[in-house]
């Protein structure tokens, strides 16, 4: 068996896992423990993605992108792990993760104007959003700074990968323009789950973590791939 499908089986596997485990941490009332679990094998199944474009890439600058997005997927994971409890923590984590997850993606494209027009128009709505809904309630002013910051950088992840996959309609930057789009989604739910003036449906909750998973199990997945098509390509 060539080692290229080694990887990919190992990838099939913890994804099935993570799903697995995904349905029985909503089932039992969100548990915090399977949380963690859970959120803990997507940064492992990125950390073993890397170890493939390690021990396979010829060039040094084959490793930029893949170092970001484990990165990415590792403060993702330290977010799940602190935002429960400690709030402000938790979304600077995952703001950190996300400014890593955005790094990677200027590895497959540089800047152009066209990042600055999506992400920033995203940002914009988000931002305006969140700051002048009346039926988002914060606590404090702290918090909802944080999440204003927090919706620009989500918002200039997502933007830049629509950027990248409307220049080049290539199955990586899909993959990727898919995955940040399930964030965005994910966290559009977490907003009106933590802060909306009145108590929600457990629906947000379902969904919130329903598209969640599948979003680092593509940013994780996508570690693998770029270097198998791209040895592909070379070949």
């Amino acid at each position: 068996m060539k080692k290229q499908d080694i990887y990919l089986y190992i990838n099939i596997a913890f994804s099935a896992c993570i799903y697995v485990l995904n349905y029985f941490y909503q089932y039992n009332n969100f548990n915090f423990t399977l949380k963690c679990i859970t959120s803990g094998l997507f940064a492992l199944l990125a950390m073993i993605n890397i170890t493939y474009c390690i021990k396979e890439s010829v060039k040094k600058e084959d490793l930029k992108y893949p170092l970001f997005m484990v990165l990415g997927a590792i403060f993702c994971f330290l977010g799940d792990a602190f935002i429960n409890h400690y709030f402000i923590i938790g979304v600077v984590l995952f703001a950190l993760g996300h400014v890593f997850y955005v790094a990677g993606y200027f590895m497959l494209q540089k800047f152009k104007m066209l990042d600055l027009y999506i992400g920033g128009g995203l940002g914009l709505v988000t931002g305006l959003f969140v700051l002048l809904c009346p039926y988002l309630k914060f606590d404090a002013p702290v918090l909802k700074i944080a999440c204003i910051i927090y919706a620009f950088i989500l918002s200039f992840m997502v933007g830049k990968t629509v950027s990248n996959f409307v220049t080049k309609r290539e199955k990586m930057n899909l993959y990727l323009m898919i995955g940040a789009i399930l964030f965005l989604i994910s966290d559009l739910c977490l907003l009106i789950c933590w802060f909306w003036f009145t108590k929600v449906s457990r629906a947000f909750n379902y969904t919130c973590m329903a598209v969640y998973y599948p979003a680092n199990i593509l940013f994780a997945y996508s570690i693998y791939y770029y270097l198998k098509s791209k040895t592909s390509i070379e070949k």
